[in-house]
């Protein structure tokens, strides 16, 4: 704490007096309350302790965040400074200098509420699923907070950073902890004790991952880091991570809404609950997807149509085509004759209803266009 508040009195010492000597002292009192703040990290959350931490009132904690608004201080102080100025042959610049601690402003703000939320939630929370989820919750808010205060920022460089941390925490997210909230829910349907954390808090995950892909999307729209095939490729991706997304979601809440957990831990009432979240699953595999997925191609389908999108249009008839291959390979397999029969009935309604809907939905947009020409000549 003496060493962040004292960086600070050093800077502002350095542009009172003019002693350009301050400045360095300032950058090594620096460098040396980061090794010390991370030495401090590593003992005190590591450690054993008898009664834990408070959550937030600890001096692990409490010296992060001071000593990453010392850094924030430190910037503040130099973002009128531009001149080089040198002592010894050394220089100091000032730009650079402002560059490098408000990486480090960040990166030790970031760590902060990282190592406060891992210590916490695994003091509070037995399930390293439901540890996991905040975790990965906290990151995202973190990011959610970062591009809205990177709105104000005019660095180009600073944007490109903070659009490939976007992209790689959306990979992250999609590829590692999308399932985490179906897996935290078969656990504690196996449980006597109901534990709603993980599902709750998952909401929170969904609406900064709908944040940070509008961010994303802006990006591509003001063509920041993006071509016309990155664009493209960016509407393939959103429309297999929504698939993705909303067909977790409907496993989610199918099983939140049909399976009750273990009233006794007794061994064939557990694998009573397994053999029923499989079938609930399954099912919802089976009828679920089929129904949800054609609904998403004819959303695809509407909006290629009106935004005259061909990746749009080319994304809905392949899933279109996916779900009917789905379907027959997959669906009827352990299905009965009768019920094969009904399926290729169905299947060629659906080719009807498809056909019907893309030559109304042409002709309804082909009006619109001619009627926006009348009335613009």
């Amino acid at each position: 704490l003496f060493w962040a508040l004292e960086s600070v009195l050093l800077i502002w010492l350095a542009q009172k007096s003019g002693i350009i000597l301050f400045r360095f002292a300032s950058v090594i009192i620096t460098f040396l309350m980061g090794l010390s703040l991370l030495m401090d990290w590593v003992e005190i959350y590591s450690g054993y302790s008898e009664y834990g931490l408070n959550i937030l009132l600890n001096k692990a904690f409490i010296t992060g965040l001071v000593a990453s608004l010392s850094l924030l201080a430190n910037v503040m102080l130099l973002k009128n400074e531009t001149e080089t100025l040198s002592y010894l042959g050394i220089p100091f610049h000032p730009i650079n200098y402002s560059a490098v601690i408000k990486i480090g402003f960040v990166v030790f703000l970031y760590l902060t509420g990282l190592l406060e939320v891992i210590y916490q939630t695994n003091q509070w929370f037995a399930s390293s699923i439901t540890v996991a989820i905040l975790i990965q919750v906290y990151h995202l808010l973190f990011l959610v907070a970062l591009n809205a205060v990177a709105t104000k920022v005019q660095s180009k460089s600073a944007q490109l950073v903070l659009s490939i941390l976007n992209f790689m925490s959306l990979v992250v997210f999609f590829l590692g902890f999308a399932w985490l909230p179906i897996t935290e829910l078969k656990d504690a349907l196996h449980t006597t004790e109901v534990n709603h954390i993980g599902f709750i808090f998952h909401y929170i995950s969904i609406a900064a991952v709908a944040f940070i892909v509008f961010r994303i999307y802006k990006a591509i729209q003001r063509k920041e880091f993006f071509t016309h095939q990155v664009g493209a490729l960016n509407t393939i991706l959103f429309s297999v991570a929504l698939v993705y997304l909303l067909s977790l979601e409907l496993i989610l809440h199918v099983l939140k809404l049909n399976v009750l957990p273990l009233f006794n831990a007794i061994d064939y009432e557990y694998w009573n609950k397994t053999i029923e979240c499989s079938r609930v699953e399954t099912h919802t595999v089976k009828i679920g997807f089929p129904v949800m997925w054609s609904l998403l191609a004819f959303m695809f389908l509407f909006i290629g149509m009106k935004k005259y999108n061909k990746t749009f249009r080319l994304v809905s008839l392949i899933l279109i085509a996916i779900t009917l291959l789905k379907l027959f390979t997959y669906d009827i397999k352990d299905a009965s004759e009768a019920g094969k029969i009904i399926a290729f009935i169905i299947l060629g309604l659906v080719l009807l209803i498809i056909s019907f809907m893309y030559q109304k939905i042409k002709a309804l947009l082909l009006d619109d266009a001619k009627d926006k020409d009348t009335s613009g000549n």
